[in-house]
Parts: C-alpha cells; sequence; structure tokens
C-alpha cells in the first residue's frame, strides 16, 4: 500500500487542489471490471460488490503526516475508509487522518476539492482554531459530515479563497491561506454542534448538482422535475431542507459565480449579468448589491475578496 507524505505535493503546510476522480481510476488496468466512458474517460463503473473491492484494494493509500479534507463538489461515488464504505454525494466533506487506509471510488461526474493539512500545523495548536483540535494532537471532527446548503456555500467560497492565495503567492499568502482555513475549522465545527445528524436531504443531492450544472437557465420546475415532485410541493420542501427558497439559493449561487468572473476574467459586466442567468442588468445589480453590500464595479476594481453575503436562515 503506498504511503504519502505532504511534501510530496507541497512545500505548504496547507495544500488543495480541484479534481475529478479519474486518477485513481486510472491506476488500475484490469479489463475484468466493468467500465463505461463518460467525457471521453473510462470510468469504472461499480455495479457489484467483487469489482468495488478489486477497486478498493489497488487504490487504497494512507498518509504520515497530514489530514486530509475531502469536500464532495459534484456527483457521487464510494469512499472506504479502513475498510468502512461510504456512499458520498454532493455537500459532503470527508476527514482522513493519518494511517488510515482509504481510497476514493468515483461514480461518472464525482468532483471534489481535496485539503491537505499538515499535522505538524495542527500540532501547533496556536496556528489553528483550537476548539477543533483534541489532547491526542489531532482534530477531532467525525469521518464524515453532510452539511447544509448554507454550509456548503460558505465551504466552497472558503475553499476556493484558500485555493486562490496558495496559487497565487502573493505577500503574506501563507497568513490569508492560514486565516481562511481557521474560518473553515469553524464553520464545521459550528455545523456539527449546531445541527447534529441534519444537513440537506441527500434525496436532494441530485438536484442540486442540476442547479449547479444549469445555473444560468434552471427553473424551479426543471429543479422539481429531477426528484419528480410537484413544482408547489418541492417549492416547500426546498425552503424546509435547504433554509432558502428557491430564487434565494440560486441567486446566491449566480452571485458567488459572478463574483468568480468579475475577478479571473476581463469580461464586460452585462455579459457576466448574462452567463450567470440575469436577463435584466438591473435586476443583476439589484440583486449583487443585496448580497455582497457593493455593486459588480467596485468588486472588480478592489480585486479583493467582497464582504460577506448574508447568512440564509438558519437550518
Amino acid at each position: 500500500m503506498l504511503t504519502y507524505r505532504i511534501s510530496d505535493w507541497t512545500e505548504d503546510p496547507i495544500h488543495i487542489v480541484d479534481h475529478e476522480l479519474y486518477d485513481l481510476v486510472h491506476a488500475i488496468k484490469n479489463s475484468d471490471i466493468p467500465t463505461r466512458s463518460y467525457k471521453g474517460v473510462d470510468v469504472y463503473h461499480l455495479t457489484d460488490s467483487e469489482s468495488r473491492m478489486l477497486c478498493i484494494r489497488d487504490t487504497q493509500h494512507e498518509h504520515e503526516d497530514f489530514i486530509e479534507l475531502i469536500y464532495v463538489r459534484s456527483g457521487s461515488g464510494i469512499a472506504s475508509i479502513d475498510g468502512q464504505q461510504y456512499m458520498i454525494q454532493k455537500g459532503d466533506i470527508m476527514f482522513v487522518y493519518p494511517h488510515q487506509a482509504h481510497a476514493n471510488l468515483p461514480m461518472p461526474s464525482l468532483c471534489v476539492t481535496n485539503c491537505l493539512l499538515a499535522t505538524a500545523l495542527v500540532r501547533r495548536r496556536s496556528a489553528l482554531f483550537e476548539p477543533c483540535i483534541g489532547q491526542n494532537g489531532t482534530l477531532t471532527f467525525p469521518t464524515i459530515q453532510h452539511l447544509s446548503a448554507d454550509t456548503m456555500l460558505q465551504t466552497e467560497q472558503l475553499l476556493d479563497r484558500i485555493a486562490k492565495e496558495a496559487n497565487g503567492h502573493l505577500p503574506y499568502y501563507h497568513e490569508a491561506v492560514l486565516y481562511a482555513m481557521n474560518e473553515l475549522l469553524l464553520l464545521l465545527k459550528r455545523h456539527e454542534q449546531c445541527s447534529p445528524g441534519r444537513g440537506v436531504q441527500r434525496s436532494l443531492a441530485a438536484t442540486l448538482d442540476f442547479i449547479q450544472a444549469h445555473l444560468d437557465t434552471v427553473t424551479l420546475a426543471e429543479a422539481a422535475a429531477i426528484g419528480s415532485y410537484n413544482p408547489t410541493y418541492f417549492s416547500r420542501l426546498f425552503r424546509n431542507e435547504v433554509g432558502a427558497n428557491f430564487t434565494e439559493y440560486v441567486n446566491k449561487l449566480r452571485i458567488h459565480k459572478a463574483i468568480m468572473l468579475l475577478l479571473s476574467t476581463d469580461l464586460p459586466i452585462e455579459e457576466i449579468s448574462l452567463n450567470v442567468g440575469f436577463k435584466s442588468k438591473i435586476h443583476f445589480y439589484d440583486v449583487f448589491r443585496k448580497y455582497t453590500g457593493a455593486t459588480p464595479g467596485a468588486i472588480r476594481r478592489s480585486k479583493t475578496e467582497p464582504p460577506t453575503a448574508p447568512q440564509l436562515p438558519p437550518l
């Protein structure tokens, strides 16, 4: 079984990467395992336990000196950690600790963000959010959490911020990464303690994936149809489970995407407005100001992180 050190990936104590889980799939060359093509890539179609266990055996590995946070951005798959298998979907976050044998096995479209956190940094205690560190000098989070919708959005924003700082290497980027990491740990610890056993209803995971993939055009009726719901019933269900109505949730996603485009491209603001799903520039400006407290032009000129958006209603 392979053992990795954080130095195999980075010289920094915190490292982050987004990827679709095809690399593990390609590590196995066994024609006996049924496969299917997805986006031109052969992805293992884990239809039976024998194939699944063969994949796990040949792809599992462990870490020596870092903790890995695995956040599922889209799709679904199977995670195997110390012999225990978990079905994972969008909005799940897993903590893999040193010397735990594990493998993540993709179904089509599984995409995750991996965040590597050096154990030396955790043992310093004063560097990280201390209530999340146990007496044994490691994090105290459970293996897997199913995040609420608002916590999902905040988690993705923080992971994006960490990645941007880590890859940008601007002055004081180490401090900026550490600051954002502490925000993430505080968010997850708060979710763990304030929402025990709660989170997005897992049957809505496919709907949330659909919304993300069709953000510029998605309608309530289309989203309801994913779960074969009546639109009126779906609207109530969505509000109860997500903590925001459908329009609020979609608008917040659209504004987040608009911010990323403002900061990373030179596209005209009107074009960005259309790209994220607003047919009216005036409506775009109104919604943008509601969630950020600023105009799109001000965000672009600042080239900094926008003010924190208002919280969605608590779950």
